[in-house]
């Protein structure tokens, strides 16, 4: 009975304490339930700051706008300003030089008259028909304002004077060859030298076409060869006891006709087939010369010629200078009476012709 009791007494201690468990296990479960709420809040407020980046991306996103302002880039327009290039139109301007040979500055200018009567048909230094008096005479001395000879015969004191030569001719010891050098400051128009070479083609030119200049001397002059660079021998036609046939013919020779620019003459052979009227009939516009003037203008009015400034007798073994006159200008007068009215009204520096008194 006594441990009936004890049973029982133990069962109710432990139901007891199982009550009190429980008792103080629902009072602390509340409690955490309240603070829960209380802090998930701040959590929520997490989110109001990640909406708060929506003015991050928006506003840069529309300022990138400003990168179409990269318009000026395409101010390359200005590339288009190389049009100042045409500006090279000035390198035409030598045309001007025909246009008005009337403008000639009275205080560069020569005037003369006399020499020139109707219109300059050529320059062509191989033909006699260019009826261009002012720049070519070969006859019994040359007229050298364009073309040059080895030595030039002075009128005033009966002299022959170098030229394109350097120094005085020799004849060898049996006056059969005459010798000479050529100055090597001579030089043409396109700057080139004057070699002997030169000077031999234009005799063989003379001969093969049966030039005036060849025809007057072929008889008197057996060939002409280039020694040197700078050398020429003159071989003099020998007649039957061996003697040259007319040694004063070779000498003049010598001053009364050009030296033709080899590479021109062979320009001109090839423009006109190596065709002997054809070759004498050109006008030569193109012609290469070693003299102080050069064709300016011309027509049936007035024949203007022009310095040189490169002419190579500016050089202290020839003239030490140039000439003087910048223009040569010869009016073309009808008749004597016309050019006698102009030199007397000081429009002509120089005359040539016949007055009646």
């Amino acid at each position: 009975m006594k441990n009936k009791n004890r049973i029982s007494f133990i069962i109710l201690g432990l139901l007891l304490v199982l009550s009190l468990v429980a008792l103080s296990a629902c009072g602390t479960s509340t409690p955490p339930v309240e603070e829960n709420p209380a802090e998930a809040a701040p959590t929520v407020e997490v989110a109001a700051p990640t909406e708060e980046v929506a003015p991050t991306e928006a506003a840069p996103a529309e300022e990138v706008a400003p990168t179409e302002e990269a318009a000026p880039a395409e101010e390359p327009a200005p590339t288009e300003e190389v049009a100042p290039t045409e500006e090279a139109a000035p390198a035409e301007e030598p045309a001007m030089e025909e246009a008005d040979p009337n403008a000639l500055p009275r205080n560069e200018t020569l005037y003369f008259n006399g020499q020139q009567w109707g219109s300059v048909v050529g320059w062509n230094p191989y033909s006699n028909s260019n009826n261009n008096a002012m720049a070519i005479a070969q006859q019994d001395n040359a007229r050298v304002l364009m073309f040059e000879s080895p030595y030039v015969y002075n009128m005033l004191d009966g002299k022959t004077y170098p030229l394109l030569a350097d120094g005085p001719f020799e004849w060898n010891a049996d006056r059969t060859e005459i010798t000479f050098k050529l100055n090597p400051a001579a030089h043409w128009s396109d700057g080139t030298p004057v070699t002997a070479e030169d000077v031999a083609y234009t005799w063989a030119t003379h001969v093969k076409y049966n030039t005036p200049t060849g025809a007057s001397n072929v008889d008197y002059i057996e060939d002409i060869v280039a020694v040197d660079d700078q050398t020429v021998t003159v071989k003099a036609k020998l007649n039957d006891a061996g003697a040259a046939v007319n040694p004063l013919i070779v000498e003049a020779y010598l001053s009364a006709n050009y030296v033709i620019q080899k590479a021109w003459t062979q320009t001109l052979e090839e423009r006109v087939g190596e065709d002997a009227t054809q070759l004498l009939a050109d006008p030569a516009e193109d012609v290469v010369f070693s003299g102080p003037y050069h064709k300016y203008f011309a027509d049936d009015s007035k024949v203007v010629m022009v310095r040189d400034d490169n002419y190579w007798g500016q050089d202290a073994s020839m003239w030490g200078k140039l000439p003087v006159p910048t223009y040569l200008a010869h009016t073309i007068f009808k008749d004597n009476a016309a050019g006698t009215t102009a030199l007397q009204a000081g429009e002509v520096d120089v005359s040539q012709q016949f007055n009646s008194n």
